[in-house]
């Protein structure tokens, strides 16, 4: 994801309706900027018209080009969101994604058996919840032109245990995806994770009561 400036005000000086697209005259700036119909919030009682005042942010990609996004019109009604199933065809879980779904799960479980923690199995349970309802709600808003689900804050819940549901809600609502910034960083996570779990297994194999084990 790019870089998002904080909210700007302009009038929308130029609007062609039949094309969707038209052009900003910012109160504090010096050219006019080019918006298109999709970086409207969703859910507009009218369609925009020259003279309207626009609130909107910028986003700065990686490659340095700028366009708007969340615009919304001052003065005019939005219809409230649709909570409701997300119409997504979901992409197919492949045994090597479940296999790294529900690995934490089997060595929490291990780690509950083996010296009596809850704690990871725990986390992994109801972070993963919680993470898989902030991805259908982010992907729910990202359809509807509705306040979205920080990117920061989907990163803080994979990095504290959620990222099995992060993984299963990535798939399910094809959310993220397409987001190189945002996948470097959650794989990271999960191998952040992948090392953790590695120590942890080999202090335990290493302590004598597990040593004890593996040779009777």
């Amino acid at each position: 994801m790019g870089k998002l400036s904080p909210f700007q005000v302009g009038e929308l000086v130029v609007w062609q309706d039949e094309k969707g697209f038209g052009f900003i005259r910012p109160f504090a700036g010096e050219r006019d900027l080019f918006i298109h119909i999709s970086a409207f919030k969703k859910g507009m009682s009218r369609r925009p018209q020259v003279g309207d005042i626009v609130h909107y942010r910028i986003e700065t990609e990686a490659d340095g080009r700028e366009r708007l996004r969340h615009a919304a019109i001052e003065g005019i009604k939005y219809a409230p969101p649709r909570f409701g199933p997300i119409k997504v065809k979901p992409l197919e879980r492949s045994p090597y994604v479940n296999g790294v779904v529900g690995l934490p799960f089997l060595l929490s479980t291990w780690l509950l058996w083996s010296v009596g923690n809850p704690v990871p199995l725990l986390m992994y349970v109801f972070i993963s919840a919680i993470t898989l309802f902030l991805y259908g709600l982010d992907k729910r808003s990202s359809i509807t032109g509705h306040w979205r689900v920080p990117e920061t804050y989907l990163h803080l819940f994979a990095l504290f245990g959620g990222w099995p549901g992060a993984l299963i809600a990535q798939r399910e609502y094809r959310h993220k995806l397409r987001k190189s910034r945002f996948q470097i960083i959650f794989r990271a996570i999960i191998a952040l994770h992948a090392l953790i779990w590695s120590i942890v297994i080999g202090f335990e194999l290493s302590t004598p009561r597990a040593m004890e084990m593996i040779l009777v």
